[in-house]
């Protein structure tokens, strides 16, 4: 009887212990969903703020949708982060020879935007938005006495990410927020835009459903850091780790808090605006 009893020890132990570890791995499971999917983009942001300059212009709005014919959705207008590259003088200027560091500065900076010109090319005809100012220019904002100098203007993220990891000594990527509209002209007068008015220092919406639907999609910025149980169950608790899970599932079928779902189909809106502009033109 007592080796049965000791043997029925160790079957508790040993079911308590399993039961402790598949605790531990779902606890995990629930963090990564949490920190990958619900929380990425704010994450991404935090990383990168460790390396980018923010311009200020900290403004979100959610976003707007389109409908398919398949009743899936597609994006009419969204959040999108453009990016200038500056140069801060005095930093440079303080190196042993200001000149060859700036001359060495500039080339290098120039095989990295010529590098993705190149890469651009190859998918599409279009490279305008890779710009990066000339050497002459570059040396005149070098003697200027300020900290922070453009030399490229809207750059694609892909160049910021090769300026950052260069850790280039005085070269600034400033980070600012845009509305961004897939669809270019499609829709346009229905979308409206955003923009500042007189009574406002943040965009808003200035026409169109941007402006009908601004209290929707207007969002706030801030955030609030807490402990990682606390996250988790506060998660568990109000039932947002459900919901998150049942509207990724169910993106097509679910209002998102914030976002507007038009009931405009985008292949019916292509073929209308491409119909009308070859009509125009007759």
């Amino acid at each position: 009887m007592k080796v049965k009893s000791i043997f029925n020890s160790f079957d508790a132990r040993v079911n308590i212990f399993i039961f402790f570890i598949f605790f531990l791995f779902i606890l995990i499971v629930v963090r990564l969903f949490y920190l990958q999917i619900l929380h990425s983009e704010d994450y991404k942001n935090q990383a990168e703020d460790q390396y980018v300059y923010d311009s200020g212009d900290t403004f979100d709005r959610g976003n707007i949708y389109f409908k398919d014919n398949k009743n899936s959705l597609a994006v009419a207008a969204q959040m999108s982060s453009q990016y200038d590259i500056a140069i801060d003088p005095r930093v440079i200027k303080k190196s042993s020879s200001a000149s060859s560091s700036g001359e060495v500065l500039y080339l290098e900076l120039k095989s990295i935007f010529e590098e993705e010109k190149s890469k651009s090319s190859l998918v599409s005809t279009s490279t305008s938005e890779i710009n990066l100012i000339s050497q002459e220019e570059f040396k005149n904002k070098l003697n200027q006495d300020s900290a922070f100098e453009i030399i490229a203007n809207n750059v694609s993220q892909d160049i910021s990410n090769k300026i950052i990891s260069k850790h280039l000594k005085g070269v600034i990527v400033n980070r600012k927020k845009t509305r961004y509209y897939p669809e270019s002209e499609d829709a346009a007068k229905t979308l409206g835009f955003v923009g500042y008015n007189s009574n406002q220092n943040q965009k808003t919406g200035l026409y169109g459903l941007e402006k009908y639907y601004n209290d929707i999609l207007n969002r706030s910025t801030n955030s609030v850091k807490v402990n990682f149980f606390a996250e988790v169950f506060a998660d568990l608790q109000n039932n947002d780790f459900i919901q998150a899970s049942s509207t990724i599932d169910n993106l097509n079928s679910q209002n998102l808090s914030g976002d507007l779902n038009l009931t405009i189909d985008i292949g019916v809106q292509r073929f209308l605006h491409e119909t009308l502009g070859l009509a125009k033109e007759k």
